[in-house]
Parts: structure tokens; C-alpha cells; sequence
């Protein structure tokens, strides 16, 4: 992974469609491409900024979400890292777009238990996947996705569990390497949930953390 700008993920849900319009006018400030995801579709499909998907919009099919997500992603944009976020999680651009990633994948990292093997998954505000690991996911998850709807969870284990050779950011590296000094204070003081007033007023201000959540009103 390098420092060519990463395709923004961000997925949501129709109840806080009204987040979009805040992410949408910071995001062509700094030229990202991005793209919004929403679900109870009849079928998979991409308009404006947006992907429909045809999985339920809630939380138990969050894992079947993902994985039509990255289907879509892996085989529509080719070559292209992801930054996956929630719709309240806030990032600060102008860190972003200064940044070297030697890694597949990577963000603040847990360890699960998967009958006899351990993996590790990103949780939290966001993670930042390859087009590598997003190829390996593609073809790895459905061994795992009866027994997950938690969707970083099954990243995290279809992603860990492959016998692909990939980059992992652990807890270990993950503090060590100065670019993800960025992301200390971040993972450790994140509150939730975060309010359209709060995600409107981070972004008016000078962010000091590279994702930050910030306590409802």
C-alpha cells in the first residue's frame, strides 16, 4: 500500500442519510473519491455517489453488507486502497492525503478466537485495506460469513486466516510506526455516538486527530 489516495467507503444506513450532504461537500474540497452505501435495494447498483445494495439495512446483515460492498469495489475499481469508515466518524484530509501505508491492512487492532486459530480485525472509527487484501477478502469471506455479522470481525478473519502473505498492522507495529502516531489518540478516546451538529462543527474546524469522534449533544 502506498500514498496514492485511497477510495472512502463510507457506510451508512437511510436513518442518517442526512450525514451525507457534511461528507459530501468536504470530501470534493480535497478531490477523494468516495462513495456512500446504503441497503434494502432490489438489487446492487451505483448512482451518483452512492451504492445500493440488495441486503437489509441493519445491523445483523452488516457482514453481508461488506461483502457486496467489496464485490463491487474489488471488480469496478481496479487497483484502488480502501479507507472504510462509519457515517460518524470524521477524518481530516489533509493528514490523509500525507500519508505512506506499508501495509495491507491495518487500523486499531483486536484478537479473536476462530475455533483453534487466533486472527486479528480492525475495529473502531475505520481500517485501510489493499487492493491486495481486498482481493484476498473477495475470495476468503464466504467461509466465514454464517458464522459473523459483525463485518470487521469477518475482515478481519477472512483477511488473517488466508494463507495469501499478507501485511498486517498489529497492535505492536501498528503503535510503533510514526505514521500511525496519528491514529493513537483517536482509537483510544472514541466516543459514540456522534451527532449531524458535532460531524458539521468538527469539520468547520481544524481537526487535531486523523479520525475523532466526538460525544453527542
Amino acid at each position: 500500500m502506498n500514498s496514492c489516495k485511497p477510495l472512502i467507503i463510507i457506510l451508512s444506513c437511510y436513518k442518517n442519510i442526512c450525514r451525507h450532504v457534511v461528507y459530501r461537500n468536504y470530501f470534493k474540497q480535497h478531490s477523494f473519491d468516495y462513495l456512500f452505501v446504503l441497503g434494502n435495494s432490489k438489487k446492487t447498483y451505483f448512482k451518483d455517489d452512492v451504492l445500493y445494495v440488495d441486503v437489509e439495512d441493519n445491523y445483523q446483515s452488516l457482514s453481508k453488507k461488506i461483502a457486496k460492498v467489496y464485490e463491487y469495489v474489488y471488480k469496478n475499481y481496479k487497483k484502488r486502497n480502501i479507507l472504510k469508515i462509519d457515517d460518524d466518524t470524521i477524518i481530516d484530509l489533509k493528514k490523509l492525503k500525507k500519508i505512506t501505508l506499508n501495509f495491507d491492512y491495518g487500523g486499531f487492532m483486536a484478537e479473536g478466537n476462530y475455533r483453534e486459530s487466533k486472527y486479528h480485525f480492525a475495529f473502531g472509527g475505520g481500517y485501510f485495506l489493499s487492493y491486495k487484501a481486498l482481493k484476498v477478502f473477495v475470495k476468503n469471506y464466504k467461509k466465514y460469513i454464517t458464522n459473523y455479522e459483525q463485518e470487521d470481525r469477518l475482515v478481519g478473519i477472512s483477511l488473517t486466516l488466508s494463507k495469501n502473505k499478507l501485511k498486517i498492522a498489529n497492535n505492536g507495529n501498528f503503535l510503533s510506526n510514526k505514521d500511525f502516531n496519528l491514529f493513537t489518540t483517536l482509537f483510544n478516546t472514541i466516543i459514540h455516538p456522534v451527532s449531524i451538529k458535532n460531524i458539521e462543527k468538527a469539520y468547520k474546524s481544524k481537526l487535531k486527530n486523523f479520525f475523532i469522534r466526538i460525544q453527542k449533544d
